[in-house]
């Protein structure tokens, strides 16, 4: 995977975390039949699916940047 594409995958899982953030602030919020107790499990699942992938992102990305050598100035 080339860095690029990592960054721009790494964009993508913060943007679905905080789009999972928002749905468990308003599950927890808002009680109705449409929100019933099942879902929360569901989006704590989905919640920490995405923060370990976002983790094994980052972790690559750092990798990535400690060995990429920078190019001298002539």
């Amino acid at each position: 995977m080339k860095l690029a594409e990592a960054l721009a995958l790494r964009a993508e899982a913060t943007r679905r975390l905080e789009q999972l953030r928002g749905r468990i602030v308003d599950n927890a919020r808002y009680r109705t039949a449409r929100n019933r107790p099942r879902t929360r499990p569901a989006l704590l699942a989905q919640t920490g699916e995405a923060c370990a992938e976002l983790e094994s992102l980052i972790r690559r990305i750092n990798r990535t940047n400690a060995v990429a050598r920078l190019a001298r100035e002539p």
